[in-house]
């Protein structure tokens, strides 16, 4: 256990990355309980991310011969990752957003600073990852209402204190935050999603877009699985649901089913088949023919729904994919 402590701590949060024509690539480097092999992964905005395992992390030093062994295959993913957001419209904020499986749809708008300062509340720290350096956000999900708050200029350090000490912090240099913070809040009411603060942030307003949606989707998708598992006559234990980057969704032995907020964003037959790929793994915990047989004892067109859901990452507007 003590030597799994000191390699995470020697390893460092990023690597260059070689991707050939001397260019190279910052990479992200994660350990992971749960990963048994070294693996390599580039997000929807073209950053690689190492996900090592905890148990075998190699030594920084073997990083860089690690990373060469998955050179080919990041040069080609890179290649296709830029051509694919060249491709992309400029980022933009969207004038409604649907959600098919509640049937709402949401009308935008933009509101000033006036209108954030009437609806403020309590913001919740949080750590700062180390590739977002210079940089804090701060958020609050209560129902209906989001909140989210840049900080420039912090040191991660600073950041990462416990948090009576940055409360303390806090109160010395009230006034140098209030400065420089920027601040984005959502609000849901009468079909209308208003966006008060900071709004000339593109950006920023896409991040508490996306808290707004797990937050909405917190509330919508676990009653949904709880009732499909219901009449399939299983039992879920827990439901969580996150903005994962890579999967729409995973099950565990122990019944704990983790979905990705996006689905709320799908045609409601893939939503509902996206749930049922999970519920059906609380049967099979693999992808073997006996558990597409079992899939396919509910949903006959279990291929075009597996299709469908691979090609909905592409398909996903541009301020959801914004990181």
């Amino acid at each position: 256990m003590a030597r799994a402590r000191s390699t995470r701590l020697s390893l460092p949060p990023t690597v260059p990355l070689p991707l050939g024509n001397g260019q190279h690539c910052e990479c992200l480097v994660r350990l992971s309980a749960k990963a048994r092999y070294a693996r390599l992964y580039l997000s929807t905005q073209g950053q690689f991310t190492l996900v090592l395992p905890q148990a075998r992390a190699c030594p920084p030093v073997q990083l860089a011969a690690l990373l060469a062994q998955f050179a080919p295959w990041a040069e080609r993913a890179w290649q296709r990752c830029q051509r694919h957001l060249a491709a992309l419209p400029p980022l933009a904020l969207p004038q409604h957003i649907y959600l098919p499986l509640t049937g709402e749809r949401l009308s935008l708008h933009r509101a000033g600073q006036a209108q954030a300062n009437a609806h403020s509340a309590f913001i919740e720290k949080r750590a700062v990852a180390p590739h977002r350096q210079g940089e804090r956000e701060k958020q609050e999900q209560p129902q209906g209402r989001v909140t989210i708050q840049r900080v420039a200029g912090l040191a991660v350090q600073k950041q990462q204190k416990p948090q009576h000490k940055l409360a303390t912090q806090e109160g010395k240099d009230k006034q140098g935050l209030a400065a420089q913070a920027a601040r984005v809040l959502v609000h849901e009411e009468d079909s209308q999603l208003v966006l008060a603060g900071a709004t000339t942030d593109i950006g920023l307003c896409c991040l508490a877009l996306q808290q707004w949606l797990v937050a909405k989707a917190k509330r919508v998708l676990p009653p949904l699985v709880h009732a499909m598992a219901a009449d399939m006559g299983k039992a879920v234990a827990t439901v969580r649901v996150r903005h994962q980057r890579t999967r729409w969704g995973s099950c565990s032995a122990g019944g704990h089913i983790s979905l990705n907020c996006c689905a709320l964003l799908l045609p409601v037959a893939d939503a509902r088949y996206l749930i049922l790929h999970e519920l059906c793994h609380l049967e099979h915990m693999n992808h073997s023919p006996a558990y597409r047989a079992y899939v396919a004892g509910y949903e006959t067109a279990w291929r075009q729904r597996e299709r469908a859901l691979s090609e909905a990452w592409l398909a996903l507007p541009p301020w959801v994919q914004w990181r």
